[in-house]
Formats: structure tokens, sequence, C-alpha cells
């Protein structure tokens, strides 16, 4: 059971058939995804809730391009939930490939 001040990195359940958090969970956390599109429309624990109305869109509170860039900051508290969702998005995969050439090229 989840605890109020943890915090998810959710990884699996990337399909729409998939789940790995229950309603309640979803419904008590702030939730940010990598991929707000993907998040909406290819997994089981967003896109099912989001069709049983479970849950409705503005329950997704951040993209991780909005994370980064700082659009969506909000004041953490001690009680808050919150859930990273990550569906797999070519935008990590493309910028941790950076990040690896750049490693290699400064080492030789």
């Amino acid at each position: 059971m989840v605890q109020k001040g943890q915090h998810l990195d959710m990884v699996e359940a990337y399909r729409p058939e998939t789940r790995e958090m229950d309603d309640l969970c979803l419904l008590h956390s702030h939730i940010c995804v990598d991929n707000i599109f993907s998040a909406l429309y290819d997994t089981g624990d967003l896109a099912l809730r989001l069709q049983a109305k479970v849950i409705v869109a503005e329950h997704l509170k951040a993209d991780l391009l909005s994370l980064c860039d700082k659009y969506y900051v909000f004041e953490r508290k001690i009680a808050d939930i919150t859930i990273m969702k990550l569906v797999g998005y070519v935008l990590e995969n493309i910028s941790a490939a950076k990040l690896v050439a750049q490693y290699v090229i400064a080492s030789k």
C-alpha cells in the first residue's frame, strides 16, 4: 500500500492491457509522465482509468519536457504522493545516447 509522502517511478505496464497502480493510488497522487500522448493512449494504468472515468486528463500534471523546462513547478508537501509514469519516449533514448557519446569522446 502506498503511504503518504512516497514517490513512485512506474516503468512497467506500458501496454494498454496492463496495470501496476490501483485506482486509489492514481486518485491521490500528483502524476507526471514522460510523454502525455503515450500516457493517454498507450498505458493501461492511465488509458484504461481515463476511459472508465476513474481519473480525468487533468490528473496528469506535467510531462518530462515541462518538468525539465520548469514550466510545471509545485511545492511538494511532506504528505504528497508523486508518480512519474514512464511509458517510453524516444527523446529519453536520444538524450541518453548523446550523453554516452559525449562521455566516450571526452574520455579519449
